[in-house]
């Protein structure tokens, strides 16, 4: 290696020929630099120089010397902006023991926290609502207006009412525990389902009758059935008055 110093300049040019130095630039610094010594595996260290080594933090190594950062263990991750001393951590288990309380259009949902919070405390639950067949074979996402209380999405507390619902509908809710790092994972977030059945409700009216024929002393009438029964219809109640 050689150095030449500019005149009147701290400025130093280098010309490498060391084939090693070439392949692996911290020697250059150790040969400048004696008592600079590179991190073993295990170890990392974010900035060249004479700072210490540290050991690489929770669930993250470090495979080869020098290592300026150790990466997170399979299935471990660090959230955006969490610096590299920062341990890595995972995904929550799902939320445990939901409990449903319905009322006519309405229910509220109760549940317990995850047994596994992936060793951090920014876990919060989001509410997946789906309006399915009586056959639950088919399934869609609920309309605009089913309304959610505080909110359905980032709850901190492990609760949640929800209204405007159908009558005598089968819902589905998913309730869904994440964190910080839950984006990073390959995989859906856990969670907990729980089937709803929402209570029969009025029905409401007749849109139409007609007359399908006539005596002098009876008459035939017809109508469809109402568009929202909202439950089983068992009987219809005919009101007539004389003119």
């Amino acid at each position: 290696m050689q150095l030449n110093q500019q005149k009147g300049s701290v400025l130093y040019s280098c010309r490498i020929n060391d084939k090693r130095v070439q392949e692996s630039p911290q020697l250059l610094f150790r040969e400048i630099n004696p008592g600079w010594k590179t991190c073993p595996p295990g170890t990392f260290k974010s900035s060249q120089g004479t700072g210490l080594c540290l050991q690489c933090p929770s669930n993250s190594r470090s495979t080869s010397e020098a290592a300026t950062i150790c990466v997170c263990r399979n299935g471990y991750y660090r959230a955006d902006g969490e610096q590299p001393d920062m341990p890595c951590t995972s995904v929550p288990s799902g939320p445990r023991n939901v409990i449903s309380i319905v009322n006519e259009t309405s229910v509220t949902l109760e549940w317990h926290s995850p047994r596994e919070t992936g060793s951090r405390d920014d876990v919060v639950y989001n509410i997946i609502c789906k309006k399915c067949q009586a056959d639950r074979r088919t399934c869609s996402h609920c309309d605009d207006n089913v309304e959610f209380q505080p909110r359905q999405l980032g709850l901190t507390e492990s609760r949640v009412f929800i209204s405007n619902l159908l009558a005598h509908t089968l819902y589905t809710f998913e309730i869904q525990a994440v964190n910080g790092v839950t984006n990073k994972s390959p995989y859906p977030a856990q969670h907990v389902s729980i089937d709803i059945t929402t209570n029969q409700a009025a029905p409401s009216i007749v849109p139409i009758m007609h007359q399908v024929s006539s005596t002098m002393k009876s008459i035939t009438l017809s109508w469809p059935q109402p568009e929202q029964p909202n439950g089983i219809i068992l009987d219809y109640e005919l009101r007539y008055y004389e003119k």
